[in-house]
């Protein structure tokens, strides 16, 4: 299509994605060539987010309000 309407063949040399896995599945299947190059805003954002639920979760299943305490201050020294 981007041919035949501005008489230049589609082909990056690089591609910026988020850390989408379907979406960087397509991007090697449909241009194999290009490099991809996974955003470091949404890379860090996933793993902080995987950090914070993770301690949530802990803290969650504590069984007394000591056991939560102490959860808690490990978790804000890390």
């Amino acid at each position: 299509m981007t041919k035949q309407l501005f008489a230049v063949e589609f082909s990056p040399q690089f591609i910026m994605t988020d850390a989408d896995k379907a979406q960087n599945k397509a991007c090697q299947t449909e241009l194999p060539s290009a490099k991809i190059l996974i955003s470091t805003c949404a890379s860090t954002w996933n793993r902080l987010r995987e950090i914070i639920f993770r301690d949530l979760n802990d803290l969650h299943f504590c069984r007394t309000q000591s056991e939560f305490d102490v959860k808690k201050d490990q978790i804000i020294r890390e």
